[in-house]
């Protein structure tokens, strides 16, 4: 099985806790915040292009709401979230990865270097767990933990990453990411029991091919001529194999590399 770098993390240059900078080892709360006991809190993550912060205003919006669906108030106003990103990017060099976690507690807001490896963009295979998401639609810690356990499942077999089927077979999203694939001529994906990205919505404003919001079983998807997946740390990723089925001719898709020029035009 290949073996990808999904994101090569370098030392975090800088932590905010409420708008004061602290080291790493200081960055804690009690054990007996609802944070750790129940899970009680919303995240959001971001990264930079040239610079730049992709689509702010949609991630803290999202943030937000995700805060507000679960009736956690935001300690901070946005505004000043938005003042600790800037701060926090100053001791970034190249590129970032941003992390914004609200707890009862406060605002912690995290930058760090990011660096892709980018044999991903060649295309990249994806391990099937049956795991169905609490509250999908919500960036909160609690339905963060299906995920990370699904991706931790598809580290340890090798993959790239887990692509998330429901009770009924069904193919709902990845453990980090959206999930696409062309159904004919069609650009075809979940839209129902799912995080819908920031990047997919990108996607499915730009794309030059018909869309259809729609299911599909685990087999349907390993029938498809081409797959991606989209998130925001790594755009659009083309994925040439689901378990032991190759996806088209196990290269990335010539639809597939069109949208992603398309995806670049967007973030420059």
């Amino acid at each position: 099985m290949t073996e990808y770098v999904l994101l090569k993390k370098i030392k975090a240059m800088i932590y905010l806790w409420n708008g004061t900078p602290i080291g790493k080892e200081n960055a804690m709360i009690s054990f007996f915040s609802p944070a750790v006991q129940c899970g009680y809190g919303a995240y959001e993550t971001l990264r930079t292009y040239s610079g730049k912060v992709f689509k702010k205003e949609e991630h803290l919006d999202r943030l937000m709401r995700s805060a507000a669906m679960i009736g956690l108030r935001l300690p901070h106003s946005l505004s000043e979230i938005d003042t600790w990103i800037g701060a926090a990017l100053k001791s970034v060099t190249g590129e970032a990865k941003i992390s914004i976690v609200v707890v009862p507690e406060g605002v912690m807001v995290g930058a760090e270097e990011l660096l892709i490896d980018a044999e991903i963009y060649k295309g990249v295979a994806l391990k099937s767990v049956f795991r169905p998401r609490s509250n999908p639609d919500l960036k909160t810690l609690s339905s963060r933990l299906d995920g990370y356990i699904a991706q931790q499942m598809a580290e340890r077999d090798e993959f790239f990453s887990a692509v998330l089927t429901d009770a009924d077979e069904n193919v709902t999203e990845c453990a980090k990411a959206n999930i696409f694939w062309f159904d004919g001529e069609k650009l075809s994906t979940p839209d129902d029991g799912i995080m819908k990205g920031v990047t997919r919505e990108l996607v499915l404003e730009h794309s030059c091919f018909p869309l259809k919001l729609q299911t599909c079983t685990l087999r349907e998807l390993c029938r498809s001529e081409e797959v991606f997946l989209t998130c925001t740390s790594m755009g659009i990723v083309p994925v040439v194999k689901i378990d032991d089925v190759e996806i088209g001719d196990g290269t990335a898709g010539e639809r597939t590399r069109q949208l992603m020029k398309i995806f670049e035009k967007q973030i420059k």
